[in-house]
């Protein structure tokens, strides 16, 4: 006798589903499937990006063409990862819209933590066969999240939908697979948001404009660069800091490198005027033996001497001070060879700028054959 009753339970229950299954499927659809089901062999994971908005539809799908059956009440629990999405505001100040041109209902209780809603609703609408949209939430994603899978999903034990057919209500649904997967992408976001010279915004910044021409004081030696990305995530290598200038154009470069690994660098040309002399000729040159038609404009010189003459004193002076020789020719005394003495006088200036004079110094040879 138990075995029957336990048969007949059990078919009890089976028939009890399947009318449930004709009639109506709830499930979770986006914009993007057009409120579409999609089964769980066929979910895809959608990517997405940090700050993305993304709008989820709770659907009720009629297969039946009962048109006497009435949509009384509901009760929709919908749960999230909190440290990856949060719900937001849809419609005015409510975390919520209703999908007015589906159904009429009313929504008589809601209950919202940092993961999870739960909304009790009621209506009098006509069933209509085929998709019907019924409340929609709005979820963003998190500027904190981490990049990885995530996903936001009806919780099945905690939902129900109740018609009525004549005089008869009972609960009408069946749930389908309710998981929205999505992928949290990485940022490919590789740009500056400041740059600072001397502790000074560089004027005319764009975080799109790659290469700057900038001009610092003659004198200054040294520059300090400052930079700030716009992503946390990202990183920033290259030219920081102090970095000593030379005189002319300074070329340097800062990288931004994404979380996602895309590279952008940044170019910045710092012209540091040479206002230094190039003052590189003497103004007198003289010999203590021999005499030179010295003229600063002329680089090369021959003098004879005698045998007698062994060594030979320079005298010479420059014509700016900030100059200086390679080897100091002041008053330097030169021990001369027979033949050609060949003497080069180098003059450096301030700014680096050579200028050598050259003196080709005779001595005759010895007469003496004894």
């Amino acid at each position: 006798m138990k075995k029957l009753y336990y048969y007949i339970l059990v078919m009890l229950l089976m028939v009890t589903v399947n009318v449930k299954a004709e009639k109506i499927d709830y499930y979770l659809s986006t914009k993007e499937l057009n409120y579409g089901y999609l089964n769980e062999a066929s979910q895809k994971v959608t990517n997405v990006k940090r700050g993305d908005y993304l709008y989820v539809t709770s659907v009720i799908n009629s297969k039946d063409d009962t048109t006497d059956l009435e949509l009384k009440n509901g009760k929709l629990t919908i749960r999230w990862e909190k440290n990856f999405l949060k719900l937001v505001n849809y419609d005015g100040d409510k975390p919520y819209s209703l999908i007015n041109n589906d159904y009429s209902i009313t929504v008589d209780d809601v209950s919202k933590s940092d993961n999870k809603i739960t909304i009790n609703y009621s209506s009098n609408d006509k069933i209509k066969r085929g998709s019907n949209r019924l409340i929609a939430f709005k979820f963003q994603v998190l500027d904190t999240a981490s990049v990885g899978n995530t996903k936001i999903y009806e919780m099945d034990g905690e939902d129900s939908i109740t018609c009525q057919k004549g005089e008869e209500e009972s609960n009408c649904s069946s749930s389908l697979y309710t998981e929205l997967k999505y992928f949290i992408e990485s940022s490919d976001i590789n740009t500056l948001s400041v740059i600072k010279i001397d502790g000074h915004n560089l004027s005319g910044f764009n975080e799109n404009t790659k290469s700057y021409d900038i001009e610092v004081e003659g004198s200054q030696e040294s520059v300090n660069v400052e930079a700030i990305k716009k992503d946390e995530r990202a990183s920033i290598s290259g030219d920081l800091g102090t970095k000593s200038l030379q005189y002319g154009v300074n070329t340097l470069r800062i990288t931004v490198t994404s979380e996602s690994g895309k590279d952008n660098t940044y170019t910045l040309n710092i012209r540091r005027p040479d206002n230094r002399s190039s003052e590189n000729t003497l103004s007198s040159l003289k010999l203590s033996t021999g005499i030179i038609n010295f003229k600063p404009e002329v680089n090369e010189y021959t003098v004879n001497v005698t045998n007698d003459v062994e060594k030979i004193t320079i005298t010479s002076s420059l014509k700016d001070e900030k100059a200086k020789y390679d080897v100091d020719y002041k008053n330097k005394e030169i021990t001369l060879n027979e033949g050609i003495n060949k003497i080069q006088i180098k003059i450096i200036a301030e700014n680096g700028d050579e200028n050598t004079y050259t003196l080709n110094i005779t001595r005759e040879l010895s007469s003496n054959n004894t």
